[in-house]
This record gives C-alpha cells, sequence and structure tokens, in this order.
C-alpha cells in the first residue's frame, strides 16, 4: 500500500467523521437537541469501519493487511485488556483520595473491605470484602466492556485492526504505533475543541493530553492487537475505557481542579503504554510471532 493510498484513507476517514462531529456539536448548541448529538456521536464512531470496508470493496489487494482472525492468546489478550483499564480507574481514585483532592460518593473504603454506595455494580451494592469487591469490578467492567463493545469496534477495526498494520510495513512498529496514536488523537479534533473531554481546558487538552494519552494508548492497545493478531482485545479495551474507567472517574467530587485528576489519568495512561512498549520488545526478543506486517 503506496503513501498517496494512505493519505487518501486517512483524509478520508478526517472529512467524513469530522462532518459529523461538527453536526453533533451545532445540534446540541444551535437546536438543542442532545438525543441527536448522542446519537450522532456514535454514528462518528462507526464511521472508521463503514469508510474501512468502503476501500477494502475497492482495494481488495489490501486485505491481508486485515487483522481479525485472533490466535490462542486472544482470551489473555482480552482479559487484559479490561483489567487495564479496572487499574487505571481505581489507580486513579487511590490516589485522588490519598492526596486529598476529593472524595468518591460510589465508595467507602476501609480495611476490612469497600462499601458500595452508588454506581451500576452487576454483583450488587452494599459492604463487601476485598476479595468480592474485586471481583465485583472485573464481572461490571467485562458487561459493559462487552455493552459498549460494538461502538469501540467500529473504530478499532480501522485504527487497529487495519491502518496499524499498515503503518508498520511502512514505518517499523515503534513508528507505526506511534503515528496510529496521533492519527487516532486529531480524529477527534472536532468534539475535542468543543471541550467534550476537557470542557475546562479545550486547547490544552485537544493539542497536548489527548496525543500524549492516545499515543500511550496506541503503544499498549497496539501490543494486544499483535500478539493476538485481532484488533477484538483493543475493542474491549476503548470499550471498557469509555464505560467502567469514565464512569468511575468522572464520578469523582473533587475539591481541586479537573486538571489535577486529568495529568493522573495521564501519568497512569503513560505508564500503561511504557508497559506496551517494553512487552512489545520483549516479544521481539524472545521471538514471539508478532510483527509480520501481513
Amino acid at each position: 500500500m503506496n503513501t498517496k493510498s494512505i493519505n487518501r484513507y486517512v483524509l478520508t476517514l478526517y472529512a467524513i467523521s469530522w462532518t459529523i462531529q461538527l453536526l453533533s456539536i451545532y445540534t446540541t448548541k444551535v437546536l438543542k437537541l442532545e438525543d441527536a448529538r448522542v446519537w450522532l456521536l456514535a454514528g462518528t464512531m462507526l464511521t472508521p469501519t463503514i469508510i474501512t470496508l468502503w476501500f477494502l470493496r475497492r482495494n481488495p489487494e489490501w486485505r491481508p493487511y486485515l487483522l481479525l482472525k485472533p490466535n490462542r492468546q486472544l482470551l489473555s489478550m482480552s482479559f487484559w485488556s479490561i483489567v487495564s483499564h479496572c487499574v487505571l480507574a481505581f489507580g486513579t481514585v487511590f490516589m485522588v483520595l490519598q492526596l486529598n483532592w476529593g472524595t468518591h460518593p460510589w465508595f467507602h473504603f476501609s480495611g476490612q473491605g469497600v462499601e458500595i454506595l452508588g454506581g451500576p455494580w452487576v454483583l450488587g451494592k452494599g459492604q463487601q470484602n476485598w476479595l468480592f469487591f474485586l471481583g465485583n469490578g472485573l464481572a461490571t467492567a467485562l458487561v459493559f466492556a462487552l455493552l459498549n463493545g460494538i461502538v469501540a469496534a467500529g473504530e478499532e477495526f480501522a485504527w487497529r485492526g487495519f491502518l496499524q498494520n499498515v503503518l508498520i510495513e511502512k514505518l517499523g512498529v515503534n513508528k507505526a504505533l506511534f503515528l496510529t496514536g496521533l492519527i487516532w488523537s486529531f480524529w477527534h479534533l472536532p468534539v475535542f475543541l468543543a471541550g467534550h473531554n476537557e470542557p475546562e481546558y479545550p486547547v490544552l487538552g485537544t493539542f497536548i493530553l489527548a496525543p500524549i494519552r492516545l499515543v500511550a494508548l496506541s503503544f499498549f492497545w497496539g501490543w494486544l492487537t499483535l500478539r493476538c493478531r485481532s484488533f477484538i482485545p483493543a475493542a474491549l479495551a476503548h470499550a471498557a475505557l469509555n464505560s467502567i474507567q469514565e464512569g468511575v472517574v468522572g464520578n469523582l467530587e473533587l475539591s481541586v481542579g479537573t486538571i489535577n485528576r486529568d495529568v493522573m489519568v495521564l501519568i497512569m495512561t503513560i505508564a500503561l503504554g511504557v508497559l506496551g512498549a517494553l512487552m512489545l520488545r520483549k516479544d521481539q526478543l524472545y521471538g514471539v510471532n508478532t510483527l509480520e506486517s501481513k
């Protein structure tokens, strides 16, 4: 796949997705149609798959780049895809509480366990010992990751399932994962600038925080994808981020600015990205079969 074809593919993704994002912003701010905004944002997440399928139909020679059929590592990689975002979520809560930056209305932690006061937990609320609470968190994360997985797959089919492998052939693994993260980040440009993620500082979020965070995620999710030869674990990770992580972190009641919380999330995400890079390096050193481009 030549550079001109890659550029045409990415620019088409941007043009169509940005148009839908701008429409969602318009319906919310001008027409005051909140329900329309939700559906349009969901539609935006599905456009990468639709556009990719259209390009693949027109260019069948691109199909070998797809990472669709998983190997026997699928279950283990799917497990870590969900666990990683549980750790990010509750690690952020732990640090916020330790630094006295705020409280969480859903949880009361003690040496004996956790009292769950709010939130949609599949194994129920109330006083729970630590082991039951961990199982409750993982079960809830799994359920919501599966429920959100179809929409998340709308992005991941394109980013991890196709584009990442195309760029690996052109640039090598590290540069390809870095560039995939940047392309993915700026694909969100209109909604990020409109304050969808960081309403208090949209410019900082769009041009600094989001690119760093999504490049870091690109390394960990890229490792998950290459290790099992499928985008499915990345789709589950994306769904877990959008559900369990954002739900738990987003309901923190802060006594400091949200920038403190967001930087804490960023630091933990960078750590996850470093772990992904190290695991890729380890696989390469020990000859694990992950790095073919086709």
